[in-house]
């Protein structure tokens, strides 16, 4: 990662640096339970969880990387304002709040880094709903044989 640029922001100076698609595969896999996989021919993601139920938290490229960067279409849409020249909305995803963001490019490493925090978090409140889920219907299913072996 190389500096390539200052931008002040108010009073401060913000320091732009030139992530590599490297750089952020080793740092997106790096994050606890994270782990590769191709889904898809030529299509690199990481992924988190066990095998079973693990969900894509990044789609890994070489130009750009697709991260959730909101709940919504709406909360992921601030990236396009704040980064027009180096922030979409994904293809076929994107109303769901995934954005493509341009490597190497405009947005400073710092927020990729944010971007990609809270594309893995995404996965913890899945997990979270996911096993309130899980918990639910395993009391559900002993009511129910409770009831059955009751009549």
């Amino acid at each position: 990662m190389g500096a390539i640029d200052c931008l002040a922001f108010g009073h401060g100076v913000r320091r732009l640096t030139a992530m590599s698609p490297d750089a952020f595969d080793e740092l997106a896999l790096a994050k606890p339970g994270a782990w590769a996989d191709q889904p898809w021919q030529g299509d690199q993601v990481a992924k988190v969880g066990p095998p079973d139920h693990a969900k894509i938290f990044a789609f890994l490229g070489t130009d750009t990387v697709g991260l959730k960067c909101g709940a919504d279409r709406e909360g992921a849409d601030e990236w396009l304002v704040r980064f027009p020249d180096d922030a979409s909305v994904m293809a076929y995803i994107g109303r769901h709040g995934w954005n493509s963001l341009r490597l190497e490019g405009g947005i400073p490493d710092d927020d990729l880094t944010e971007a990609l925090e809270l594309s893995h978090l995404d996965y913890e409140e899945f997990q979270s709903t996911y096993e309130s889920m899980t918990l639910a219907l395993a009391s559900h299913l002993r009511e129910l044989s409770s009831y059955r072996e009751g009549h």
